[in-house]
């Protein structure tokens, strides 16, 4: 009889789940193990989905956090869960020096004012700084912008700048993987190095040459991580 693998996807902010489409062949291919997969969406661009708690008493539980998806977490995910991967993630997204604290600030404070107005331009300007080639005006322009959920885009964007991840909630999980890419201008590498220092047990992998958006530019690599690390947590929770 397989085990079973249950694992949740956290997009972080101005992205929904259909971030994750390019790891669904992966996660439902695997011939070593049942997947139950959960993609908790936070309605900026549609349908809102809360995450729901683990549900199998004796699977291995997984969750992967992109940036912001990492402050939406609850403490019900956090305490069962077995192995947790962050991507891009941050404790407090206004990091480094005082002045580089107040360059961040100014800047998420222009954002949340332009946002009423000129969304689409806000939006553009973020995917853009994300380094992801495809997320274009051409591919917003393909949303139902008629669904876009700009009160929710406020207020997650109001929580990225005001929010404090308390690290010792990352105690909680049995392992904790970091993930960064080394030319990320959204977050700086530093967050995670500064994270990975402080979750004794913890690891990193740096990808060089990648930006913010490792859920979608780098799925292989990232899998191959992820896939190595799930047998492992099978072999050990056997």
């Amino acid at each position: 009889m397989k085990r079973k693998v249950e694992i949740v996807l956290q997009h972080g902010w101005a992205f929904d789940s259909s971030c994750w489409r390019g790891w669904m062949p992966h996660l439902r291919e695997n011939p070593d193990y049942e997947i139950s997969i959960q993609t908790p969406d936070r309605g900026y661009f549609g349908q809102a989905a809360d995450i729901m708690p683990f549900s199998e008493a004796g699977s291995v539980k997984i969750v992967v956090a992109h940036s912001l998806g990492l402050h939406f977490l609850p403490d019900s995910v956090l305490k069962t869960t077995n192995l947790l991967i962050l991507a891009a993630a941050f404790a407090d997204f206004h990091s480094g020096t005082v002045l580089e604290q107040k360059r961040s600030r100014r800047t998420i404070n222009l954002m949340s004012s332009r946002l009423e107005e000129t969304p689409l331009d806000v939006l553009n300007e973020f995917y853009s700084n994300c380094y992801h080639p495809l997320l274009t005006s051409h591919l917003l322009l393909m949303r139902n912008l008629e669904n876009l959920n700009q009160e929710q885009l406020e207020n997650d964007l109001h929580l990225l700048n005001t929010a404090r991840f308390d690290l010792s909630r990352l105690k909680q999980p049995e392992q904790v993987l970091f993930l960064h890419g080394s030319e990320d201008r959204i977050v700086a590498p530093s967050q995670s190095h500064e994270m990975h220092q402080s979750v004794e047990g913890s690891s990193l992998i740096l990808f060089e040459g990648a930006g913010h958006s490792l859920p979608l530019t780098h799925v292989a690599p990232v899998w191959i991580s992820l896939r190595n690390t799930i047998r492992h947590l099978l072999t050990v929770n056997a």
